[in-house]
């Protein structure tokens, strides 16, 4: 899966139990030692909360949030109770 610099990609595995899916990834996190990777896992607890994977993918990133667009960054500051305000659109985060 080349990437060029500044490209993003994804990966998605659809696959039964045991079969290997989380040791070809971290097999892979490990292999990307020059890029950054973010993972988010299903938490039982956390299935009624909104935007649970969400801040799991994004909280490592908060500190570039000035690079968004002013609309997605309002919506994730208030998303994540960093600003006071009404509950975003979820299309706009």
């Amino acid at each position: 899966m080349g990437r060029g610099l500044g490209e993003a990609g994804r990966w998605c595995w659809k696959a039964r139990a045991g079969v290997g899916k989380a040791a070809l990834l971290d097999y892979a996190v490990a292999s990307a030692s020059d890029l950054r990777v973010l993972r988010a896992v299903r938490v039982e607890s956390e299935m009624e909360l909104a935007f649970a994977a969400l801040h799991q993918l994004c909280a490592p990133l908060l500190d570039r949030l000035e690079r968004l667009p002013v609309p997605q960054r309002d919506a994730l500051l208030t998303t994540f109770g960093l600003r006071a305000g009404p509950a975003p659109d979820r299309f706009g985060i």
